[in-house]
C-alpha cells in the first residue's frame, strides 16, 4: 500500500508541475533585421617565378621575399568593416596566418620561418622570411582567402 501511496504522490506532484499556466507575458521589442552576410573563398597561388626578393642593409631592413595579388573582392566596405581570413595551404592542412614555424637541420643550425600577409583596398601581399635571413627562393604556395561581408557600417552611440 506504502509502494502505491507514494506511486500516486509522484504522479500527482508531477502533474501539479507540468500542467501549469501562468498569465502571457508583454510582447518584447521589434529587432532590426538579420544582414546581408556573405563568404567569399578565394585560392591564391604563388609560384616560385613569382617571389620577389627585398633586401635594403642600408635600412637595416632583413632579407625577406613578398608575393602580392590584386583581390578585387577586398572592397573599400569590405577593408572598413568586413573581415578577411587568409590561410596558407600545407599538405594536407590549412594554417591561418601568420604561421610561424621552427626548423633544425642535420648540423644542428636552427632557424624560424614566418609567413604573414598583409592586406589593402584591393590587394594581399604575402610575406615569407627566415630568422636566420637565409637567402632561399620560397617554394610554389597557395593561400585561402576566406572574405566575410556584411550590411553593416559602424556602430554609433552606446549598446546596452
Amino acid at each position: 500500500m506504502k509502494k502505491v501511496f507514494s506511486c500516486l504522490m509522484s504522479v500527482a506532484v508531477l502533474a501539479a508541475l507540468f500542467s501549469c499556466e501562468g498569465p502571457a507575458g508583454r510582447d518584447g521589442r521589434d529587432g532590426t533585421d538579420g544582414l546581408d552576410t556573405q563568404f567569399k573563398n578565394i585560392t591564391l597561388t604563388a609560384g616560385v617565378q613569382n617571389w620577389t626578393k627585398y633586401e635594403e642593409p642600408m635600412a637595416n631592413s632583413p632579407l625577406y621575399y613578398a608575393c602580392s595579388f590584386d583581390v578585387p573582392e577586398i572592397t573599400e566596405e569590405v577593408f572598413n568593416n568586413g573581415v578577411v581570413l587568409t590561410y596558407v595551404n600545407l599538405v594536407g592542412a590549412q594554417q591561418l596566418l601568420p604561421y610561424v614555424c621552427h626548423y633544425q637541420d642535420t648540423e644542428g643550425n636552427q632557424w624560424t620561418r614566418t609567413i604573414d600577409c598583409q592586406l589593402a583596398v584591393g590587394k594581399v601581399t604575402v610575406f615569407v622570411t627566415a630568422s636566420d635571413f637565409f637567402d632561399e627562393v620560397p617554394e610554389a604556395m597557395s593561400f585561402h582567402l576566406a572574405i566575410l561581408t556584411s550590411g553593416v557600417s559602424q556602430r554609433t552611440g552606446g549598446g546596452r
